[in-house]
């Protein structure tokens, strides 16, 4: 049975948290659906989960059939259409053998498809992207940085998997970035250490990471740690990039050989030392900008 609807299914969709949902996507990471009571969705192929990522990223949104032939069959042939209706089928019947409701997830005319939004399943990029626009305060930024689970459907590889790949990872970089930025101010530094190796881990030569662990451990009095850490980004950065650190990181550097340095007075001189660097909160509102065109970008796809 198929449903049919008029555009667009759904202008301004509540924040999903105040709806009822059916189940639940995660496309951050291998694809997985499942269904409000657990059961896992069975893809029967990787077309099918590629139709649902597709369909995921558009919530509440009509995609159009020619779109969706265009982006995963690359053509739009009698056999390609045919292909088309019988992934679609078969991923109705896999979310009805879960004992969802096919047409609480899915709505279909000749023309377009539609991931439902309203009694729809959870969709953890939806959530990620919309939290991304509003990084307002700290804990709303953890919480998106933590459904981040891996790279966009790191378990499908096509030219269009690898463009929103891009896109959500440069977001989630942002958005790391910025988490470490905001636990700095907090004296948290289990947690800053945490997120700041993420940051590294994930991007090994952004060093607003390595300056964070590096200010942990002179919080703790690891001076020879913070050193080591700096000699490390130093040599990686030569070898790998051909450059040298930061101003801002070789005067953090400066601070760790400074052998009167006491313990108690790093956070002072932290801030004396960001203060003395007036382009990094420039530097944090374009990336925050930036961040917001990202996933303004995606969201107009």
């Amino acid at each position: 049975m198929t449903t049919r609807f008029h555009l667009p299914i759904s202008a301004n969709p509540l924040p999903k948290e105040e709806k009822a949902v059916t189940g639940e996507v995660r496309l951050l990471g291998p694809i997985t659906a499942k269904s409000q009571n657990g059961s896992p969705i069975a893809f029967a192929s990787k077309r099918e989960k590629e139709l649902l990522a597709t369909l995921a990223i558009k919530q509440g949104r009509p995609v159009s059939r020619d779109f969706i032939l265009d982006r995963i069959w690359g053509r739009d042939d009698l056999t390609a259409k045919k292909a088309l209706n019988t992934s679609l089928w078969r991923l109705r019947s896999a979310i009805k053998d879960t004992g969802c409701a096919p047409d609480n997830w899915i709505a279909s005319d000749s023309d377009a498809l539609c991931l439902l939004y309203d009694n729809g399943p959870w969709v953890d990029v939806e959530t990620f992207l919309r939290r991304c626009k509003t990084p307002d305060c700290l804990t709303g930024v953890l919480e998106s940085v933590n459904l981040y689970r891996g790279d966009f459907a790191n378990d499908l590889s096509s030219d269009w998997v690898e463009d929103e790949r891009r896109t959500l990872c440069d977001a989630y970089t942002q958005l790391l970035s910025l988490s470490v930025e905001m636990l700095h101010d907090t004296d948290d530094l289990k947690t800053l250490q945490d997120y700041a190796s993420r940051l590294i881990s994930h991007d090994p030569f952004e060093e607003q990471g390595w300056r964070a662990l590096i200010h942990v451990h002179l919080e703790r009095g690891n001076r020879g740690q913070a050193l080591r850490l700096y000699q490390d980004l130093e040599k990686r950065l030569l070898d790998e990039l051909g450059v040298s650190p930061s101003v801002e990181t070789r005067a953090l550097y400066h601070f760790c050989c400074d052998e009167g340095l006491e313990t108690t007075n790093v956070a002072r001189k932290m801030q004396d030392l960001s203060n003395e660097v007036k382009d990094l909160r420039v530097a944090l509102r374009a990336a925050l900008s930036d961040l917001r065109a990202v996933c303004d970008s995606l969201s107009n796809l």
